[in-house]
């Protein structure tokens, strides 16, 4: 389930492998917020920033994207985020966040 402000741009783009439940594997987000509930078990999906990548699997997270950085905060579950400047996911810089958890300002 993903709840988004109203003015917030989306693009979600199909799996690169057909998945039987048809959700998108990734989700571009250019500004603004949206909330993320992922079922544990479900997933991968990640969301792509102008700034950053938050990757998941079964977890309550936020991402906010505004003009030179991107948010994320975790409500339950862990989220692995990274600048969007490095190219593999989990790269062993990327840094882990844990419930109740936050990172902001996330530039390239």
């Amino acid at each position: 389930m993903i709840e988004a402000e109203a003015a917030v741009e989306l693009e979600a783009r199909p799996p690169q492998v057909a998945e039987p439940t048809g959700a998108p594997q990734h989700i571009q987000l250019n500004s603004n917020a949206i909330l993320i509930t992922l079922p544990a078990g479900k997933g991968p999906l990640r969301i792509l920033t102008p700034h950053a990548i938050a990757s998941v699997r079964g977890t309550t997270y936020v991402v906010d994207a505004t003009d030179g950085k991107t948010a994320v905060f975790v409500i339950e579950g862990v989220v692995a985020v990274m600048p969007t400047n490095l190219t593999s996911i989990p790269p062993e810089n990327a840094f882990i966040l844990a419930a109740n958890r936050a990172a902001s300002s996330i530039a390239t």
